[in-house]
């Protein structure tokens, strides 16, 4: 799933009048996209996951994996692992949905391997555009992934790609190719993971 379509990145671009070039754009487009979801920690793409994690007695936050946080489904807190009977209740605890955090408001989780269990929901949703299903992410996702486009198409036939294909249409680059401006709207967005 690609963070903007083909034709949002050739208007962008500018100068590209007709569609010839559209599949180089979009592998670029593919490319920047797959590297920005591994970059910033964000499952672009939403499913149902479930994850277990394993507190010390003292933490009252667990970090789930993949983010955004569409929504908690449910958060279990069982040293046994038995998990029947041990469902927190959704006023015990607040879902910090951008970060991927529960947190649990009155104590900590129990102590215990693998103790916690919560069933979630991640990802950005999506939208059509120009005919092509992209991922509905923030403005500023959106405009540090044109960017980033525009300046590797610009630079195709130069420095700064490591390997590029087009008859394959694959692109391998080094995020220190990208310009300031690119990073840092990327960055505004990353989830930094703890440990």
């Amino acid at each position: 799933m690609q963070l903007t379509s083909t034709e949002e990145a050739r208007e962008f671009i500018g100068g590209i009048i007709t569609t010839e070039e559209d599949s180089f754009i979009l592998s670029l487009v593919e490319g920047v996209t797959d590297y920005f979801s591994a970059y910033a920690n964000l499952s672009f793409v939403g499913g149902t996951d479930t994850f277990y994690a394993s507190t010390d007695g003292v933490a009252r936050t667990v970090v789930l994996p993949k983010y955004p946080l569409v929504a908690v489904t449910s958060v279990h807190d069982d040293p046994t692992r038995a998990f029947a009977t041990a469902l927190v209740l959704d006023t015990d605890y607040v879902v910090w949905e951008s970060k991927g955090v529960v947190e649990m408001l009155w104590r900590p989780f129990y102590r215990g391997v693998k103790s916690v269990k919560v069933v979630y929901t991640h990802g950005y949703g999506t939208v059509v555009r120009d005919g092509e299903t992209v991922v509905d992410a923030p403005a500023r996702l959106k405009l540090a992934c044109l960017k980033a486009v525009k300046y590797l198409y610009l630079k195709r036939n130069h420095e700064g790609a490591t390997s590029w294909s087009l008859e394959s249409s694959t692109i391998a680059y080094d995020a220190t190719t990208f310009p300031k401006d690119v990073l840092n709207l990327l960055d505004s967005v990353r989830v930094h993971v703890s440990g």
